[in-house]
């Protein structure tokens, strides 16, 4: 064997990395079954609540409703049974426009295996994260504020 020459244990080494490299590449650039073979991004599910409805609602009476930092509102649209039921279903989470006078309530973002990155590939390599979010808004009705909020501690 000459000075300065690959050793056959090296260059087979050599062949193997270059064999693993070309597989890896074929992985993520052509898809098997409409599917990648190889991915990076993987889906985790942001529990975003007190971002998209941050008051909480503390009572209900007839068409109006008292929120934690004690502003009320008189809730136009729907009817008394109507606001009963919705704030029982966003469990007491709202959130209140004041340049449209509207009552937004939230619901919760309905996901299935599609939204997942991890659907479309067979083999997850997690590297880059998908936030999901779990919840959203939707307006409910017209709010009109009847008391501003109480001087009290929040």
């Amino acid at each position: 064997m000459k000075l300065g020459s690959p050793s056959v244990p090296m260059r087979r080494i050599a062949y193997i990395f270059v064999a693993l490299l070309i597989v890896l590449l074929i992985g993520l650039y052509i898809p098997f079954n409409g599917q990648r073979v190889i991915g990076f991004r993987y889906a985790t599910i942001v529990d975003n609540l007190d971002a998209v409805c941050p008051a909480r609602v503390t009572n209900v009476q007839g068409s109006q409703i008292t929120l934690h930092d004690g502003r009320m509102f008189r809730i136009e649209g729907p009817s008394p049974a109507d606001l009963v039921g919705e704030m029982q279903r966003c469990d007491y989470r709202v959130w209140v426009d004041k340049q449209e006078h509207a009552l937004h309530t939230a619901v919760q973002i309905p996901l299935d295996s599609s939204d997942r990155p991890q659907a479309s590939q067979l083999l997850t390599i997690p590297l880059f994260r998908t936030e999901l979010r779990q919840y959203t808004r939707h307006p409910f009705g017209g709010a009109i504020l009847v008391a501003p909020a109480s001087n009290r501690a929040q």
